[in-house]
């Protein structure tokens, strides 16, 4: 019967170890993902407000370009929807400057 006992351990506690280090690693590899993701948010968030402030209000085009040319010469791929997301913050954050006392 001590045997059986530990053979059975032999394979539950390995086994449970390594189960519990991909638990470990994949917890791990999220968190990584959202810190890079966050990072991008802001870098395409500081990259929205230099193209605001070099090409002015009406340059819509060129500053899209403009962005995902500096995003790409810093080997970032800028999805679009994120730009449009900081764009849209920039834009209200502007009007909440302008309309609040």
């Amino acid at each position: 019967m001590e045997i059986v006992g530990d053979w059975l351990r032999g394979i539950i506690l390995p086994t449970a170890g390594l189960a519990l280090l991909a638990v470990a690693l994949a917890a791990l590899r999220t968190w990584a993902a959202s810190c890079n993701d966050e990072r991008l948010r802001r870098f395409i968030e500081e990259l929205v407000r230099a193209a605001e402030q070099i090409f002015g209000a009406e340059a819509g085009d060129e500053k899209l370009a403009w962005v995902e040319a500096q995003a790409k010469e810093n080997g970032l791929d800028a999805p679009r929807p994120m730009i449009e997301a900081a764009v849209l913050d920039l834009t209200l954050a502007q009007r909440t400057l302008i309309f609040d006392p």
